[in-house]
């Protein structure tokens, strides 16, 4: 029987339903779910209540920036992974000039850290542009932040223009597993 989970928790904020194929009662009892009682688990054979992957902006779409500045703090105690894709995207630039983007962490929001968790190379023009974040052997990092740094030069005015957006996507374990091993496969 398809249907909705019934089992606490199954409605808590941050949580999602997901189906699950190919396991049975006992498997999915003894593998997915807190072990409570069979009461809680008996109707939920077919669905599990699954953390919701962190998925938001560490720069807002279409951040219109003149000079060096700081995105806003980011909470990322709520991923369950520790690994997460940032993809900057660059949708306006003028001609001779540069873009540096870093990413700091901190542990109360408060205080930062001394030097980048990560950062981009170097920005000229208009795309996309992938970089992993791997946070899994810092545990105490609670929020992050992106920096950044502009400049121009030549003729004419100098004052920097670049419109941007940073995405910050949880990356599931699965996914990156798959894809290193791709790479290895390759070598």
């Amino acid at each position: 029987m398809l249907g909705v989970a019934t089992f606490p928790g199954a409605e808590a904020p941050g949580y999602y339903q997901t189906p699950l194929r190919g396991w049975d009662d006992r498997s999915f009892r003894d593998s997915i779910l807190e072990r409570r009682d069979a009461e809680h688990t008996a109707g939920a054979s077919r669905f599990a209540t699954m953390r919701a992957m962190v998925e938001t902006f560490l720069v807002a779409p279409k951040t219109l920036v003149t000079a060096k500045g700081d995105g806003p703090a980011v909470d990322i105690t709520a991923a369950a992974h520790r690994v997460f894709l940032l993809t900057l995207e660059i949708t306006s630039v003028i001609e001779q000039q540069s873009l540096d983007v870093s990413v700091y962490g901190s542990t109360d929001g408060e205080t930062w850290t001394a030097k980048p968790l990560v950062a981009f190379p170097q920005k000229f023009y208009r795309g996309q542009h992938p970089l992993l974040l791997d946070l899994t052997r810092q545990a105490d990092i609670r929020k992050i932040r992106a920096h950044w740094e502009v400049s121009r030069w030549g003729r004419g005015d100098l004052t920097p223009r670049f419109e941007f957006e940073i995405k910050l996507r949880e990356v599931a374990p699965d996914v990156l597993a798959a894809t290193q091993a791709g790479f290895e496969a390759m070598v």
